[in-house]
């Protein structure tokens, strides 16, 4: 009889706990293991969750997310592996009973799990005493992509899809923005900068393409995109259409608040498609700046490096073989499938 696992994270669409969560998945789905994937949302109240586990007979859990997932663990009495999601220990907007729900979890889990050194040292500070005494896996994400190349999805696809035939693609200049749309992600924040950009160069586009996770920021969003030249906001599109998009940009834009480990960074440093982020410790932690990508403090410094970018072409081969080295060295899938088969022998291990 094979082992079930739990995988329980909040699985929104296009969300990077989801990605994280299925390919977690894949590196434990073999004939000895059974790997079951929950989404939180599918539970009222911890004691739902406990007895989904009780009726599925599972064996031990991995969970997602400190808090989003953690709530919902207190009435379980098997061994648990946590993985930081992110913002659980990078974001500060948590109220008190929330960072008591994930100080709890925290000390109850057998393995704890980080994507960097960065998110690690911050797990650290938050949690002090707690951490003292236990060990931190350090585990950066794997980076899979099935294809990586051109495909027959364009951009000219993405805007006749939604009704726009009408704007004209070729020979376009695209920086493509790919996340959730909520606020600590902050999408908006360079939407004046690119409306003069293209002012100044009408070829200049930005697309914001993601899943809406905050509808009243949404709201906020599609207002105030819709008021300006040369700005495109696009609910979430399949993750092989994201890859061609990416591949067929200048570059992939991240301008998160704070940041864990942004997937769609990863995969665009495997695609070689050149990364112009905002400078948090999250995505300082896998962009060094102008070897792996290029970071920037404000507005006016990214529209520097942005100009930079496309003057300078030595500067995007740079950046594209230095990002895909970067990536095959320290995001290795088969490395991370090792370590999630190391942590699942910890927890099922005789007591």
């Amino acid at each position: 009889m094979p082992t079930n696992i739990l995988i329980l994270a909040k699985l929104g669409a296009g969300t990077g706990n989801r990605t994280t969560a299925e390919r977690i998945r894949q590196h434990l789905n073999n004939s000895d293991l059974c790997p079951l994937l929950c989404d939180v949302t599918q539970f009222r109240s911890p004691r739902d969750l406990s007895d989904y586990v009780i009726h599925n007979d599972v064996t031990c859990l991995i969970v997602i997310h400190a808090y989003r997932a953690g709530k919902f663990l207190n009435d379980i009495s098997i061994p648990f592996a946590l993985v930081f999601g992110g913002t659980d220990v990078q974001c500060s907007s948590w109220n008190d009973q929330e960072n008591a729900i994930m100080a709890d979890v925290v000390a109850k889990a057998i393995v704890l799990i980080a994507f960097s050194e960065v998110m690690k040292e911050a797990a650290s500070v938050k949690w002090p005493s707690i951490l003292k005494e236990k060990k931190i896996f350090v585990q950066p994400q794997g980076v899979t992509i099935e294809r990586i190349g051109p495909t027959n999805y364009s951009f000219q696809h993405l805007f006749n899809d939604n009704g726009m035939s009408d704007v004209k693609t070729k020979e376009k200049i695209f920086f493509l923005y790919v996340g959730g749309i909520r606020p600590v992600k902050d999408p908006l924040f360079l939407i004046h900068t690119f409306a003069q950009m293209h002012e100044e160069n009408d070829r200049i586009l930005f697309v914001i393409i993601g899943p809406i996770l905050d509808e009243e920021y949404a709201r906020q969003c599609r207002l105030t995109t819709s008021k300006l030249k040369g700005i495109y906001m696009f609910d979430q599109i399949s993750r092989d259409k994201v890859h061609a998009l990416i591949h067929q940009s200048v570059a992939l834009v991240n301008s998160s608040i704070e940041e864990g480990m942004a997937g769609a960074i990863l995969e665009s440093m495997k695609i070689e498609t050149p990364v112009v982020v905002r400078n948090n410790r999250g995505n300082a932690s896998i962009v060094q700046h102008q070897s792996t990508g290029l970071l920037f403090q404000h507005p006016q410094n990214f529209k520097e490096q942005a100009n930079h970018l496309l003057e300078d072409s030595t500067l995007r081969r740079n950046l594209t073989q230095n990002a895909r080295d970067f990536i095959e060295s320290n995001h290795n899938p088969d490395v991370e499938r090792s370590t999630y088969h190391k942590i699942i022998k910890i927890l099922v291990k005789p007591s």
